[in-house]
């Protein structure tokens, strides 16, 4: 097994391990567990393999050439194994030392564009449901990309990108719209952390910009959600009943209500999360904002509207579909909240159900727990499930029962 190193050419001492390391790169070498580090090929000058940890792929294999350029040393990369194998490895080394003994650069050969980069960026990322879990994220960054920062400097080598570049891509949006700026600043860092990671350049043109511009807006979940007093939630719930709208917005406003659950995992729940005999909704970790397995306990009131969708649908698929078959969307939801005039974003039915728990004393592991939120009380591992359906319970006959009002609705418009 060869030893890994800690770095590589990065001091004469390292650069002497390397080159007195005996063993050479294999396959066989290649496809076994490698702790991380360098291991050094000796049959294609400067070329090894990093095995590193991330925090998104797990234990990784790259391709990383050790050279000098206009009397510099630095790191060149060749792809990752085994997308790269061995061989096209060592052919990319001596094309590259040939690059460098014709006194060319060969970082300038291939040096992708802003588009360019953003385009392999985002289709990397898609790909990896830890990193960007739903379509809303893709099309944020698909619509910030190509709206403020393609047509700017879309054109330009990602090494030939400057501060001033930086700054034009969001001078316009800091006064007018300092939310989507601060994404596109975001946007901007990532591919420049990118550009420094395959060693295209090694300064970072945002930091200049973030440090001059400062704070440029407060993160949105700083800001609170528009929610309902919960006295008021069961009469918003029965104008949502008697809407014209599609059955399946009215069962998902219905059923964020009823179980606290956040809106996306009601969006897309599928049948096979529902234990109508148990009375229990698995939300998968996947598809849960903390990544873990959440168990929401269902009341009669839920499962009455689950009942309605199993007629619906036949019990396949998702629970409440659109007219279209797919996953409503979230603006569907809140459309029909705002058409009704009822003064509440759809997140905001988790804030009613949390400040019904709190008033009706409801132990704060309880109430977190039943928001799918983790508890430092609370060992991992623990969901108090049923002290959690006693409280789904409660806020069902709540939401539910007659209200018997007497008096002007204090949902009605001004």
């Amino acid at each position: 097994m060869a030893i890994p190193q800690k770095g590589i050419y990065d001091n004469e001492r390292t650069k002497k391990q390397m080159d007195t390391q005996k063993s050479n790169l294999t396959k066989t070498l290649l496809e076994s567990p490698l702790e991380p580090g360098y291991y050094k090929d000796h049959e294609a000058p400067g070329l090894a393999l990093r095995v590193q940890d991330t925090k998104t792929r797990g234990r990784t294999k790259s391709w990383v050439q050790r050279v000098e350029i206009n009397g510099q040393e630095t790191n060149l990369g060749h792809g990752c194994w085994p997308e790269v194998s061995l061989e096209e490895a060592r052919r990319r080394v001596w094309d590259f030392l040939d690059e460098i003994a014709a006194g060319r650069d060969p970082r300038l050969k291939n040096v992708p564009t802003v588009r360019e980069m953003f385009v392999r960026i985002i289709a990397e990322r898609s790909e990896s449901e830890k990193i960007w879990r739903s379509e809303g994220t893709r099309k944020r960054w698909r619509h910030n990309v190509d709206t403020h920062i393609n047509p700017v400097i879309g054109h330009l080598k990602v090494t030939k990108v400057m501060s001033a570049d930086i700054l034009d891509c969001i001078r316009s949006l800091v006064g007018k719209h300092p939310e989507t700026g601060r994404q596109v600043l975001s946007h901007l860092r990532e591919m420049c952390r990118q550009v420094r990671a395959e060693n295209l350049r090694g300064d970072d043109p945002t930091e200049v910009v973030a440090a001059a511009l400062g704070p440029i807006h407060p993160r949105s979940r700083n800001r609170h959600t528009q929610a309902l007093p919960y006295q008021q939630v069961a009469e918003a719930l029965q104008r949502v009943r008697e809407s014209g709208a599609h059955w399946s917005t009215k069962a998902v406003c219905e059923m964020m209500a009823l179980t606290g659950a956040r809106q996306n995992e009601v969006r897309g729940a599928r049948w096979e999360e529902i234990d109508l005999d148990t009375a229990t909704w698995t939300v998968p970790a996947h598809r849960a904002k903390e990544s873990r397995t959440h168990r929401i306990p269902l009341s009669e009131p839920a499962l009455a509207v689950l009942e309605d969708a199993w007629e619906r649908t036949g019990g396949v698929g998702l629970v409440f579909p659109s007219a279209a078959g797919q996953s409503i969307s979230n603006a569907t939801v809140r459309k029909l909240l705002k058409t009704l005039w009822i003064p509440c974003r759809p997140h905001g039915f988790r804030a009613s159900y949390r400040t019904f728990m709190h008033e009706n004393g409801v132990p704060d592991e309880v109430a977190e727990l039943a928001l799918g939120h983790t508890h430092k009380g609370v060992p991992s591992g623990i969901d108090l499930l049923e002290e959690r359906r006693t409280v789904a319970k409660q806020w069902g006959y709540y939401l539910t029962r007659d209200t018997g009002l007497d008096h002007p609705s204090p949902l009605s418009p001004a």
